[in-house]
């Protein structure tokens, strides 16, 4: 999943100075309904917090300012064995209410897929 990003217009907003400052923290979740979801560079992924998440499918937290660095052509997906056909993978991003008015914000993105169909060689079997 190539260019993958996030952006958050509040982020740009001077925070509260009265506040204590803390920076932005978004929980993303990154999954597929006929295939998974993977990191391309696991090494880049260690700047995030992992969350539970059921298998093939990605959770994470992580700061605002190095999210873009982790997604940027950092996510992989692949088909189920023998699957083909369409398949959506949906993106999800909370900010946790840290910056802007109104409480936590939520976004989702789904991302239509064309499985192809791949041509697997014969399998010889003695009964």
């Amino acid at each position: 999943l190539y260019n993958l990003t996030i952006t958050d217009v509040d982020v740009a907003l001077e925070p509260d100075p009265t506040e204590p400052y803390t920076p932005a923290m978004y929980r993303v979740r990154i999954s597929a309904s006929n295939g998974t979801v993977r990191w391309v560079d696991e090494a880049r992924a260690v700047a995030a917090q992992a969350l539970p998440s059921p298998a093939g499918s990605l959770a994470f937290l992580a700061r605002y300012d190095v999210m873009a660095g982790l997604l940027r052509d950092n996510v992989a997906y692949l088909g189920r064995p023998d699957y083909f056909g369409p398949d959506v993978v949906v993106v999800e991003a909370d900010d946790l209410g840290y910056y802007g008015r109104g409480g936590p914000m939520q976004a989702s993105l789904a991302i239509d897929v064309d499985v192809a169909p791949v041509n697997d060689p014969p399998v010889i079997t003695i009964a």
